[in-house]
C-alpha cells in the first residue's frame, strides 16, 4: 500500500506466482504498508515460524521466519507497518519470547507488525482489516486501530477476536501524522514516514521487551520504566472489558467483575505508575477467572500486552502461565 496518508492510499497487489523474490522486487519500489493473505505455520519443536508463498511454478513453497525477515532487512525502505493474516504467524515458543514472526520483525526495525498468535478465521480477518485500516487512514495511530478493530470483532461476538496481536516500536503509536496530507508528497515522505517519526510501543532490545522510548533510525532502543500512560488513558483499554461483563450470567457478574478489578490495579501499577505488581494477585485473580469467564481471561491478557511496561515479565506472564494450565 503507498501513499497511506490522509483519507485515500494507494493498493496494489502481487501477481501470480507471489514469489519471495518477487515480493522484494516489489517492495524495493517502495510501499508503507505490506498486507500478506494466506498460510502460516509455526514449529513447537524447531521453534519457527513459516509463510507459504509461491515457487516459480506456483506451487506452495515454505519461506521460513528468518529468510522472510531477511528479505525485509535487505530493504533500504521496509513497509512502516505489516499486517500478517495467517494463523500462527505470532505464535511463540514458551520457552522463548523471541520466537515466531512478529518480534523479529520489529527487531529489525519495523515499526509495527499485527500477526495472529494462533488460528484465525477469515471472516475475523476481514472483519479486523476493514475497521483497522479505515481507521487507521482517519487518525494515524496504529495500536488505537487495532483496539478499535479488536472492539468490532468482540461486538459481532466472534470467538477469536483475541487472536490478532500488535507488535510496535511507537511510543504514541503514531505511525504517521495525518495533518501531513496538506502538505506535499516530498513533504510526507520525508516528514510523516521518516525514521525521525517513529515512536512507540513494544520495543525488542537485546533480550528483554519494553514499551516507551523514542526509536531514532533503525539501530537505537531506549527503554523506560513504564508507558507514561495516563490512568484514563488505561482505564479505556479495559472499557471493552467490562462490556462484556454485562453480557453474562447475572449471578457470575460480581466474581468476574472483582477479579477484572483486581487485574487492572495490578497492570496499572506496571503501566502506568512504574511500580512491580503483586504476582500472587494476578495468579488468584486470573484462575478465578478461568472457572467463570475463560474468554475474558484471554481479553484480559491482550490488553495486557499492548499497554504493559515488560510484557515478558509481570502481569503477562503470570496470565500466559495460567492460561496455559487452563488449556491443557
Amino acid at each position: 500500500m503507498k501513499d497511506a496518508v490522509g483519507s485515500a492510499a494507494q493498493l496494489d497487489f502481487l501477481t501470480a506466482p507471489a514469489t519471495l523474490d518477487r515480493l522484494e522486487a516489489d517492495l524495493r519500489k517502495g510501499y508503507h504498508i505490506l498486507h500478506f493473505i494466506g498460510h502460516g505455520a509455526f514449529n513447537v519443536r524447531t521453534r519457527q515460524a513459516a509463510l507459504y508463498l509461491q515457487d516459480t511454478t506456483g506451487n506452495a513453497r515454505r519461506v521460513l521466519d528468518a529468510d522472510f525477515a531477511g528479505m525485509l532487512n535487505r530493504l533500504q525502505a521496509p513497509p512502516q507497518l505489516m499486517v500478517l493474516a495467517a494463523c500462527q504467524s505470532a505464535q511463540q515458543s514458551t520457552n522463548a519470547a523471541f520466537t515466531g514472526l512478529g518480534p523479529p520483525l520489529v527487531q529489525i526495525g519495523l515499526p509495527a507488525v499485527i500477526a495472529m498468535q494462533e488460528n484465525v478465521t477469515v471472516v475475523t480477518a476481514r472483519q479486523l482489516a476493514a475497521t483497522f485500516y479505515r481507521r487507521l487512514l482517519e487518525h494515524g495511530t496504529v495500536d488505537l486501530a487495532m483496539n478499535e478493530a479488536r472492539g468490532t470483532l468482540i461486538t459481532n461476538g466472534r470467538f477469536d477476536a483475541a487472536v490478532p496481536v500488535l507488535f510496535m516500536r511507537l511510543p504514541a503509536g503514531r505511525l504517521w501524522n495525518i495533518d501531513t496530507s496538506k502538505k506535499t508528497k516530498t513533504q510526507q515522505e520525508s516528514t510523516a514516514m521518516s525514521d525521525q517519526g517513529r515512536s512507540g510501543g513494544i520495543n525488542f532490545g537485546s533480550g528483554d521487551v519494553h514499551i516507551g522510548g523514542d526509536v531514532v533510525g533503525r539501530d537505537k532502543i531506549t527503554t523506560t520504566t513504564n508507558t507514561g500512560m495516563s490512568a484514563a488513558d488505561f482505564a479505556k483499554a479495559f472499557d471493552v472489558i467490562y462490556q462484556r461483563i454485562a453480557t453474562k450470567p447475572a449471578e457470575d457478574q460480581a466474581d468476574i467483575r472483582d477479579a477484572i478489578d483486581a487485574i487492572k490495579a495490578e497492570a496499572k501499577k506496571e503501566a502506568v505508575e512504574g511500580k512491580s505488581p503483586d504476582e500472587k494477585m494476578v495468579k488468584l485473580s486470573a484462575q478465578a477467572l478461568v472457572t467463570t469467564a475463560p474468554d475474558l481471561l484471554r481479553d484480559v491478557a491482550d490488553v495486557v500486552l499492548a499497554t504493559l511496561t515488560s510484557p515478558a515479565n509481570g502481569v503477562l506472564t503470570v496470565i500466559r502461565k495460567v492460561l496455559e494450565k487452563a488449556r491443557a
